[in-house]
């Protein structure tokens, strides 16, 4: 058990220097902005779902939202680590790199998988929105310093212990925080449309900041012990995290683009419907009396033969 500690933990054991990096501005805001968006979409995805009474056309939305928003914890973690700057010749192992984004994925499904509602002014209870928000903070977590393993170098990477702790409170407080506040301000998502736009962007910026504070705090808490090479680092690979974030712009306007789309083919079903019943009783039932006609009658009668 002590091993296990002193290979995670900074207790004063690296015999290597300590290498100090930074992180470059433009990254991080890239990465704050594509956490909020992706949030942003992963709840507008989640409205579609909420829409339907089947549980193919429910699930199925709920399994986009849930992509969708764990790859935006990929995203922002993978752009919050090309923005640190560091003089270390760096790679990252791609088995570990592409798996790290399961708890991300999966902390999600069931997180907002509680926020499916079986009626329409149905009402999560308190306690379903807890445990969802402790489930997606450690999801968070078990994402970054799942990724963080897949860094490798001529080094250690160890953690200080109160700003590790810090990390995993930030997320699992903003996590539970965002669930209540899409918990209280979802009974406005039927209302107007900036009723609606409140619903989503206050909790989806809730979310964001759980996802980007949690990265930045534990990243305030790595420690990196190795032999500096100044000609290694991540400049070279600064493009990457600016074609990611264009990326997931792109992607999440595909997403919204597919829920409207999702939306008018409901709707123009939904109305298809309407009229094909209003056909079938005007065509079966007298205008005046209300009562059946001749021609439910005939039906009637056929349906005996």
């Amino acid at each position: 058990m002590t091993s296990i500690w002193q290979h995670f933990f900074d207790l004063g054991q690296s015999a290597l220097p300590a290498v100090a990096g930074e992180h470059r501005l433009s990254l991080v805001l890239l990465s704050c902005g594509v956490a909020l968006l992706g949030a942003y979409t992963s709840l507008l995805t989640l409205a579609r779902a909420n829409s339907y009474r089947q549980p193919l056309y429910r699930h199925s939305w709920l399994f986009v939202s849930a992509i969708i928003a764990g790859l935006t914890v990929w995203s922002m973690h993978f752009i919050g680590m090309l923005a640190f700057q560091i003089p270390l010749a760096m790679e990252h192992h791609v088995g570990i790199t592409v798996v790290s984004v399961l708890p991300a994925v999966f902390a999600n499904w069931y997180a907002l998988g509680t926020q499916l509602k079986s009626q329409p002014n149905q009402v999560v209870s308190i306690q379903q929105a807890l445990v969802a928000g402790v489930v997606l903070g450690v999801g968070i977590g078990a994402m970054h310093y799942l990724g963080m393993a897949a860094m490798q170098f001529n080094g250690v990477l160890l953690y200080h212990t109160g700003w590790f702790v810090m990390s995993l409170i930030v997320a699992v407080t903003l996590g539970i925080i965002a669930m209540l506040t899409y918990r209280l301000l979802a009974q406005y998502d039927q209302r107007s449309q900036l009723d609606r736009f409140a619903s989503r962007i206050l909790p989806a910026t809730v979310i964001a900041a759980a996802i980007s504070g949690m990265h930045y705090t534990a990243m305030t808490a790595a420690r990196f012990y190795g032999i500096v090479d100044n000609h290694s680092g991540h400049e070279h690979t600064n493009w990457l995290a600016y074609f990611i974030g264009f990326a997931s712009i792109i992607a999440a306007l595909v997403a919204v683009i597919g829920t409207k789309v999702d939306q008018r083919m409901y709707q123009q079903a939904k109305s298809n419907r309407e009229a094909n019943k209003m056909i079938q009783h005007l065509a079966t039932q007298d205008a005046l009396t209300g009562l059946a006609n001749r021609q439910q009658l005939l039906e009637y009668l056929g349906q005996l033969r």
